[in-house]
């Protein structure tokens, strides 16, 4: 998924990944064959071209700068702080549930113009904090987590034309 903050994202440091996949086995590749962008992460075929299917990371290998360990300290704490700041680190959540459509429109702008920080259905609500964080209040399940997304899309797209896409990725096991 190509996880980031403030800047910063895994992919530019990635090396290398193993991974397994019905097509590949279990393998490892550099980076050579694989692509990552905006919360997008792929797997490349020996063609270049995106292997398709699904896939599982079972290692990564970082190339990491060398640094003071003083300086990493102070922009972890720093970075922690403003994440504090803004967003309900604390909570029972997975993070931003929706991808920002435009860095001048993020879903949390949107999702809180729409009227929904802090809107709940049952157990699961947008944060008063930032509303682009869906979290469990401790007795949510997962319909009326899907009810909620379901709500925030139509609500965002009748008042903005925008549909919001999820950065949560979701499975069905049936």
């Amino acid at each position: 998924m190509n996880a980031g903050s403030y800047g910063c994202e895994c992919g530019a440091a990635l090396h290398s990944v193993s991974v397994f996949s019905p097509a590949l086995g279990h393998v490892t590749l550099g980076r050579e064959r694989f692509r990552y962008g905006y919360r997008q992460f792929e797997v490349l075929d020996a063609s270049g071209a995106s292997l398709g299917g699904w896939f599982l990371v079972t290692s990564a290998t970082f190339a990491l700068a060398r640094c003071d360990s003083a300086v990493v300290h102070a922009a972890m704490r720093g970075n922690y702080l403003k994440k504090k700041a803004t967003q309900p680190v604390l909570a029972h959540s997975a993070g931003c549930v929706f991808r920002n459509p435009s860095a001048e429109n993020p879903a949390g702008k949107l999702l809180d113009a729409a009227g929904l920080k802090g809107y709940r259905v049952g157990g699961m609500a947008f944060s008063q904090m930032h509303a682009n964080f869906m979290i469990n209040e401790g007795n949510g399940t997962a319909k009326e987590a899907f009810s909620l997304l379901q709500l925030a899309r139509v609500a965002v797209n009748e008042r903005f034309g925008v549909d919001l896409e999820l950065e949560v990725k979701v499975w069905s096991w049936r």
